[in-house]
C-alpha cells in the first residue's frame, strides 16, 4: 500500500473519532439535547491498533471494507408527535474515507418505539427513540461500523388550566390581600418547568399548584408558563384580574359622588403680601386678587368719575378738575365668611376750584387738597343650597380720609377745613367714597365669584359625545354643582362639587363590584402655602370609566372595523378600565389600562379567540387656562391565544399586537382627542376695561406650580395664576 493510501486511512480515522466522540458503537450512551443534531458515524480505530506512544501504526488496509456510516432521520425536527413517519438517510464510507455503498441494517430502541411503513418508520409512542443503522460487512475484527440517530417524541406541549382566580375577576383587598392562583400542569412526557410571572413555580406529584402573588391596585396581568424539556414550545395561561381596597357599587345615575372635585384657593392666590412686578420693558406681572385690585386703583380715571361741579349751592361752589393717587397699598385676608379687604391710599392730591361763603365773606377755594386715605372693605361669600347660586357681595364699606391739607388760595378757607366737621372735609370724604365703589368696589363681587362660578359653568350640565369607532356611539351627561364654600381665617377659600353623570346606553355589564377604590374616603391632602390647587377625587375618574365600559364602550361586533377579511369578529373586556399611580420608573403622571379584553375571529370556519391587556400613560398639563390630557401613542400591549379550534391560530398573537399598536389604538385615541380638556376657573376681567382703560389688556394664565401628584386619593394640581399687563 503506498504511502498516500495510508495517510489517508489515518486521516479518515482521526475523523471519524472526531465525529462519533466513542459513541456510536454504544448503546447505553446517553441522549445529546434535542436541539443537537445526533448524527453519528462510528470510524474509530480499536485501541489495540494504537502504537506505545499514541500514534497509530499503520498496518496493511483492505480499501474495500467499511470505515464510517452517517444515519440522519428526516425530516429534522426538534420534537415530533406520535404518527409521524421518518425516512433514514445513511451515507457510508470505505476504510479510505470515500463514499461507498454498503448495504445496512435498522434497529430502533426501545423496542416497539417505531414501526417500519415501507421504507419509513413510523413512531408509534412519546420518549426518547433511538435509530441505530449498522453495516452488513464487518470489520476485519468481525465487528460493523455503526451510526445513530435519537429523536424526541412527545404529543404536546404541558397543558396549563389556572383555576382561580378567573378571567375578569374582581378582587379586594379585605378577601385577598394576596391573589392566591392555583392551577394543575400535566403533561403525558418530559420533565416539566414552570413559572408565574417569571418567579419559579412548584408543582406537587400531580402537577398541582398554589401560589401567592404581591397585587397592586388596578389591572393584574397574571401569567403562569410552562416547558417539558422536549418540545420546543412554551406554553402559558393568562388571566388579567382587577384588584381594590374596595369598589363603590353601581348607583342611579352611575356616577353620583359627593366631593369629587375640589378648588382651593389659598391665602396667597388672595394676597401673598407682595405687590406688582414690573419688568425693565415695562411689563406688569401679577400673581394674586390683590395686586390686580392694586392696578384697578392705579389705572382708573378718577377725574371721569367726579361730578362737575361736586357742589353747587347757594354760597358753596366746589369743583375738582383733577385727582390723582399714589402707589395704593392693597391687603385682602380671608376671613369666616368671606374676605377683608383693606386699601390704603396716601398720596392723594385733589385740584380744586371754586368758593365758599362763610360770614358773608367769599373764601377762594383755588388750590389743592392732599390728603390720605384709608377704606375697609367686607365681602361676603355664600351658598344657601347646592341649587342657588354663589353669592358675593360687598357687605360693610367705611373710608377715613387721613392727613387731609388743604392747599387754597385763602387762608380763611385752609382754616375752616381744618375743622373736622366742616363741610368741606365731609364732602370730599363723601367724594372719594362715592369714587371708589363706583370704580373699584362694585368690581369686586365679580372678580370672586367669577373663580367659583366659572367651575361650576364649565361642569353644569354637559354632554360629551364618544365614538371609538367600535361599538356604537355613546353620550357621556355630565351635571356638576358647588354643594358648599369654606372659608378658614387666613388660609383659604374651598369650593367643593358634587358631581353626576350617566350615559345613553344602560349597562351591559351588571354584575359588576362597581368602581375600582384606591383608598379609603378622604378629605383633599392638599399641599400648605400654595395659589391654587384643583382636587379630583381618583375614584370619580374610574366611576366615569366604569360608566363608559357599563355603557359597552369596548364591546362590539368589529367584524368591518377588523383591518382583515374575517367572516366574524367581536369584542369584549371583561373588566373597566382603570387609571392607577404610575410604578416606580413609569414616566407618566397616571397610567391606564385596559384587560382581559377578548377578541373572537371567525376565518374560514375557524374559531380563535384572543386575550389582550393594554396599559398606556397619561399626563396632565396647563395650556391656555385650560387642564389638558395627552393620552400616550406608545401604548404597552399583551395579546395571548386563549382557545383556538386548530392547531394554530390564523394570526399569530404577535400579529394581533400589531394590528392593535399600528391601526386600532391610533383611532381608539382618536375618539377622545377632542374632550380631553378641562377649562380652569380664572375670575372675570371682562369689566375691569371699562373702568381703567389699560387693564383691557390684562391677560391671566396658569401654570403649573408642582407636578401633578396623588395624594391620599385625590389626583392634585397645583399652580399658580399669573396676570400680565403690557407696557
Amino acid at each position: 500500500m503506498n504511502s498516500n493510501t495510508l495517510l489517508i486511512f489515518f486521516i479518515a480515522g482521526l475523523l471519524g473519532a472526531s465525529a462519533c466522540g466513542g459513541c456510536g458503537d454504544d448503546p447505553d450512551n446517553s441522549a445529546p439535547a434535542p436541539d443537537v443534531d445526533m448524527s453519528q458515524s462510528d470510524t474509530s480505530m480499536p485501541p489495540d491498533e494504537m502504537g506505545p506512544t499514541g500514534e497509530p501504526d499503520l498496518p496493511v488496509v483492505d480499501d474495500d471494507i467499511p470505515g464510517g456510516l452517517l444515519l440522519r432521520m428526516t425530516p429534522g425536527r426538534d420534537t415530533y408527535p406520535p404518527g409521524i413517519r421518518l425516512l433514514p438517510e445513511v451515507e457510508t464510507y470505505d476504510a479510505s474515507g470515500a463514499v461507498a455503498a454498503y448495504d445496512w441494517e435498522m434497529t430502533v430502541e426501545p423496542a416497539g418505539a417505531a414501526t417500519i411503513v415501507g421504507d419509513r418508520f413510523e413512531l408509534a409512542e412519546e420518549g426518547v427513540v433511538r435509530f441505530t443503522a449498522c453495516t452488513v460487512k464487518t470489520r476485519p475484527d468481525g465487528s460493523p461500523v455503526c451510526g445513530w440517530d435519537e429523536v424526541v417524541v412527545n404529543t404536546a406541549p404541558p397543558v396549563i388550566e389556572i383555576t382561580s382566580p378567573l378571567p375578569g375577576q374582581m378582587l379586594d383587598a379585605t378577601a385577598h390581600p394576596v391573589i392566591t392562583v392555583t392551577g394543575q400542569i400535566t403533561d403525558s412526557f418530559g420533565e416539566i418547568t414552570a413559572f408565574i410571572d417569571g418567579e419559579p413555580l412548584e408543582l406537587d406529584q400531580d402537577g398541582n399548584f398554589s401560589a401567592d402573588v404581591e397585587p397592586r391596585f388596578g389591572i393584574n396581568h397574571i401569567e403562569v408558563a410552562a416547558s417539558d424539556g422536549l418540545d420546543a414550545r412554551t406554553s402559558q395561561a393568562i388571566v388579567n384580574v382587577m384588584w381594590a381596597t374596595d369598589y363603590a357599587p353601581i348607583t342611579n345615575p352611575p356616577v353620583d359622588f359627593a366631593d369629587a372635585i375640589s378648588l382651593r384657593l389659598g391665602q396667597l392666590f388672595i394676597d401673598d403680601r407682595v405687590g406688582p412686578m414690573t419688568s425693565p420693558d415695562g411689563t406688569t406681572v401679577t400673581q394674586d386678587l390683590a395686586d390686580i385690585m392694586s392696578l384697578v386703583i392705579n389705572n382708573f380715571d378718577l377725574s371721569s368719575q367726579i361730578p362737575d361741579p361736586v357742589i353747587d349751592q347757594s354760597g358753596f361752589l366746589l369743583r375738582v378738575p383733577s385727582i390723582a393717587i399714589g402707589k395704593p397699598l392693597v391687603q385682602i385676608d380671608i376671613i369666616d365668611g368671606g374676605l377683608e379687604i383693606f386699601v390704603q391710599m396716601s398720596q392723594i392730591i385733589a385740584q380744586t376750584e371754586g368758593n365758599f361763603t362763610f360770614n358773608n365773606t367769599v373764601l377762594d377755594l383755588d388750590g389743592n387738597i392732599t390728603a390720605g386715605m384709608s377704606a375697609l372693605i367686607s365681602v361676603s361669600i355664600d351658598k344657601a343650597a347646592p341649587a342657588a347660586p354663589i353669592d358675593v357681595s360687598v357687605s360693610a364699606i367705611s373710608v377715613a380720609v387721613e392727613n387731609a391739607t388743604p392747599n387754597f388760595a385763602s387762608d380763611e378757607a385752609n382754616a375752616i377745613f381744618a375743622l373736622a366737621s366742616s363741610v368741606l372735609r365731609t364732602t370730599l370724604e363723601a367724594l372719594l367714597l362715592d369714587t371708589l365703589e363706583g370704580s373699584f368696589v362694585d368690581e369686586i363681587p365679580a372678580l370672586l365669584a367669577g373663580v367659583f362660578t366659572a367651575l361650576e359653568d364649565v361642569l353644569a350640565d354637559q354632554s360629551v359625545d364618544l365614538d371609538t369607532g367600535l361599538g356604537a356611539p355613546i353620550t357621556l351627561n355630565i351635571d356638576g354643582t358647588v354643594e358648599t364654600l369654606e372659608a378658614v381665617f387666613r388660609d383659604h377659600l374651598t369650593a367643593t362639587l358634587n358631581l353626576e353623570a350617566s350615559t345613553t346606553v344602560d349597562g351591559v355589564w351588571p354584575d359588576s363590584r362597581g368602581t375600582a377604590l384606591l383608598y379609603a374616603t378622604s378629605p383633599p391632602a392638599f399641599f400648605q402655602q400654595s395659589r391654587v390647587q384643583f382636587g379630583v377625587r381618583f375614584a370619580l375618574v374610574n366611576s366615569l370609566l366604569h360608566a363608559l365600559w357599563q355603557a359597552g364602550l369596548l364591546d362590539a361586533v368589529v367584524t368591518d372595523v377588523v383591518p382583515i377579511n374575517v367572516d366574524n369578529a367581536t369584542l369584549a373586556a371583561r373588566l373597566p378600565p382603570v387609571v392607577r399611580p404610575p410604578l416606580e420608573g413609569e414616566p407618566h403622571d397616571v397610567v391606564i389600562e385596559l384587560g382581559q379584553i377578548e377578541i373572537e375571529t371567525e376565518i374560514l370556519g375557524r374559531t380563535d379567540r384572543y386575550g389582550v391587556n393594554i396599559s398606556t400613560g397619561i399626563d396632565f398639563g396647563l395650556d391656555q387656562g385650560a387642564l389638558g390630557v395627552t393620552i400616550g401613542d406608545m401604548p404597552e400591549i399583551r395579546t395571548w391565544l386563549i382557545t383556538s379550534s386548530e392547531d394554530q391560530p390564523f394570526l399569530s398573537p404577535a400579529a394581533l399586537r400589531d394590528l392593535i399598536r399600528t391601526q386600532v389604538w391610533p383611532q381608539f385615541t382618536a375618539a377622545f382627542a377632542g374632550g380631553l380638556s378641562i377649562p380652569l376657573p380664572a375670575p372675570d376681567l371682562s369689566g375691569l376695561g371699562s373702568v381703567a382703560a389699560p387693564l383691557g389688556n390684562l391677560t391671566l394664565a396658569y401654570k403649573e406650580a408642582r407636578p401633578l401628584a396623588i395624594r391620599d386619593g385625590w389626583i392634585v394640581l397645583d399652580a399658580t395664576m399669573e396676570g400680565t399687563l403690557p407696557p
